[in-house]
């Protein structure tokens, strides 16, 4: 694998999932960047991601398969935190009503799209690799 060139897609999706995971989670968790400056670089990576799974859908899902099997599974759990935010619950408008009946394109439906696309690339290498190492889990940095 060390002789083959690496593709322009590959490589721009490696950084970008540095650039995502160097932003950190949207609800301010550690160093991550807070504000409207940081929504909007987000925002910027998750149209990235977007096209990217566009440009080639085979070759994202696959560098998104290796970057789960070869990375430390700490890094690989910082990129989902930065990208979903999932320590924190969402706020949910739970007001019945005409308007939420229908699916609205906006920033919002964009993000949870490549939300899922990463996710559903991701799921099986990562689920995978957390049963084959449950020593690594049980680590005293992970208790």
């Amino acid at each position: 694998d060390e002789s083959t060139p690496v593709s322009n897609h590959r490589l721009a999706l490696t950084m970008l999932i540095k650039i995502v995971k160097s932003l950190g989670c949207a609800y301010g968790c550690g160093e991550g960047h807070r504000g409207l400056s940081g929504d909007r670089l987000r925002h910027q990576a998750q149209n990235c991601l977007t096209k990217l799974y566009k440009l080639d859908k085979m070759q994202f899902r696959q560098t998104m398969r290796d970057y789960v099997n070869k990375d430390s599974l700490n890094n690989v759990v910082d990129f989902l935190h930065a990208l979903l935010g999932f320590c924190m619950e969402p706020v949910t408008d739970n007001k019945a009503g005409f308007g939420n009946n229908f699916t609205t394109v906006d920033n919002k439906s964009t993000a949870q799209n490549v939300e899922g696309i990463v996710v559903s690339a991701m799921f099986k290498s990562l689920i995978t690799r957390c049963a084959s190492t449950t020593h690594e889990l049980h680590s005293p940095e992970n208790l």
